[in-house]
């Protein structure tokens, strides 16, 4: 039979695992949108717009600017839309990595605590054991390709390559004061403008994020070797001088 300290080293450790549940709704970042709702609507009115401005009805016209004001339109739209589900592919990124650190955290101290507290070998035991495992289970999640790389890295890299293709679509988009809409639409025309559009979508992925992180690394390498190469080219050189 259970005795009275047992039971309430239990309903302690319950008690408090259940509040540690409760941190898994701790953001590491704003929440976007008020609600579900308006997040729906933004992309309800892009999808409107795009619906509006499509490549058929690009195509369709003939007056170059009435088919600069569909691309310009439809460009607007879709990168509006990129930009939602990207801040929200972030915010959920930061939103698991704090959510399970600190859910895992707190049950492993709290789990730690009431077998302190309990009498009893078994009962010491069972808390171990849990705690043992929840620490298992962070780290089985943190070995995740999500979690095994740096994440503030990720997201800064991502951010940089978002800003360096939204900096060259801007750049295609102005041909000068005094250029007619058919010269901007030559200049930039709508075969490029859905290439930069899929660049600048790619921009914000883990993958492309790992392969720039991966190049300037390769980078870095291949400059260290180069200056040592050459502080060692040097010193022989000095050596050489001071024989003569």
């Amino acid at each position: 039979m259970m005795r009275p300290i047992q039971k309430i080293s239990y309903i302690v450790a319950l008690l408090c695992l259940c509040l540690a549940g409760g941190c898994q709704s701790l953001q590491g970042a704003p929440s976007q949108y008020n609600s579900r709702e308006a997040r729906d609507n933004a992309i309800a009115a892009y999808i409107e717009v795009i619906n509006e401005n499509s490549i058929e009805a690009y195509f369709d016209e003939s007056d170059a600017q009435t088919r600069l004001r569909i691309r310009n339109n439809f460009l607007e739209a879709r990168l509006g839309q990129i930009d939602i589900y990207y801040r929200e592919f972030v915010s959920e990124l930061m939103e698991e990595s704090t959510s399970l650190n600190v859910f895992v955290d707190t049950s492993v101290a709290t789990l730690n605590a009431a077998g302190t507290i309990a009498f009893g070998g078994h009962t010491n035991e069972i808390f171990s054991a849990t705690a043992s495992s929840l620490q298992g289970l962070k780290g089985a999640m943190n070995s995740n390709a999500f979690f095994e790389q740096s994440l503030p890295a990720l997201i800064t890299t991502m951010e940089a390559q978002r800003l360096s293709v939204y900096g060259e679509i801007r750049a295609s988009q102005e041909c000068g004061p005094t250029c007619s809409a058919a010269e901007n639409l030559a200049g930039y025309p709508i075969s490029r403008v859905l290439a930069d559009i899929a660049r600048y979508e790619s921009a914000g992925t883990i993958p492309l994020a790992l392969t720039q992180i991966n190049r300037r690394a390769g980078e870095a390498l291949t400059n260290a070797e180069l200056q040592l190469r050459q502080a060692v080219s040097q010193k022989r050189r000095s050596k050489s001088e001071r024989r003569v």
